[in-house]
């Protein structure tokens, strides 16, 4: 069976949790999937988001994504936003 998913700003299919995509728009969703696919990818959006919340509080996952899981569509303005937050 073949899911779309939207994990950490970028559009990926996946395959049983397995990020697959030609193109990546932050090196960290593409490191991440590289290790560990799209739960490591959730992990490290995780772990991003808090090393920027003590300056942005009132920044969560609904900041940038429509929804969660297990497609996390994200918003118009989502990979805009990660990188004002110092993302790449």
């Amino acid at each position: 069976m073949r899911w779309v998913c939207l994990a950490l700003l970028m559009a990926v299919p996946c395959f049983a949790g397995e990020c697959r995509t030609e193109k990546f728009e932050t090196e960290l969703v593409k490191e991440a999937c590289a290790d560990g696919g799209q739960k490591a990818a959730r992990d490290a959006m995780k772990r991003f988001q808090k090393s920027v919340r003590a300056d942005n509080p009132e920044l969560d996952c609904k900041s940038c994504h429509r929804a969660l899981a297990p497609d996390y569509p994200t918003k118009r303005d989502a990979l805009a936003q990660f990188k004002k937050l110092g993302g790449h």
